[in-house]
């Protein structure tokens, strides 16, 4: 009969133990690795695996809110679905645009970039932030975004800046979306430099390491 028990570290179950502490035997190798080094780096490196396993477990569920201003009729930050990770971003028109029957356009030359208004501010509370990303129904007409980052404490109206990697001229109309803003929460963190690092399964493999 075979008993199974679960890491006092890690969690996972197992049938084995090197330690008096019922640790697997890779967290107990770990643990005598770290305690090979300095006092004050087993205590930061003990820290950091705390982080590492507990992160997502301490994520606040409630829903953060998030202020919009309008400064433009055509200004625009929504989800399509709740599930979505990511709000999608609108332009609108500005005075280097054009008119014809439908509306007011901006032709996005091969090669060419231009900085596109949104038409909102937004605030979110204290230790948040956006990053920009492409969208993919124009990302892969070779339309892709410069600056990706909008801290938490910017209160002017957001900016898109585009460049035209295609071969074809882009028509963007006043209130296409252009791109997508993710929500991040600024994370404290503190930069200590040490002599090693913990061992991962991957180490130091880099480019092309885990195949095709």
């Amino acid at each position: 009969m075979v008993l199974w028990w679960n890491c006092n570290k890690c969690g996972k179950p197992t049938d084995e133990f090197e330690s008096t502490n019922n640790l697997c035997p890779k967290c107990n190798k770990e643990d005598k690795e770290m305690m090979s080094s300095s006092t004050e780096e087993f205590c930061i490196k003990s820290t950091w695996r705390l982080h590492e396993n507990r992160f997502f477990e301490d994520l606040d569920q409630n829903p953060v809110p998030i202020l919009v201003k309008k400064v433009h009729e055509d200004g625009n930050l929504s989800k399509k679905r709740n599930s979505d990770i990511a709000w999608d971003v609108t332009c609108v028109s500005d005075d280097k645009w054009h008119s014809d029957e439908e509306g007011t356009y901006f032709d996005l030359e091969p090669g060419d970039q231009y900085t596109f208004s949104t038409g909102i501010q937004v605030a979110t509370p204290d230790r948040y932030g956006f990053l920009i990303r492409d969208r993919s129904g124009i990302g892969v007409m070779g339309i892709s975004h410069t600056a990706g980052v909008i801290e938490g404490t910017y209160r002017g109206e957001w900016k898109i800046h585009l460049i035209n990697h295609g071969p074809h001229v882009y028509r963007f109309r006043s209130g296409d979306r252009i791109a997508q803003a993710v929500l991040t929460p600024i994370i404290p963190a503190t930069i200590t430099q040490v002599d090693d690092l913990p061992s991962t399964d991957r180490d130091d493999k880099g480019f092309g390491s885990s195949g095709r």
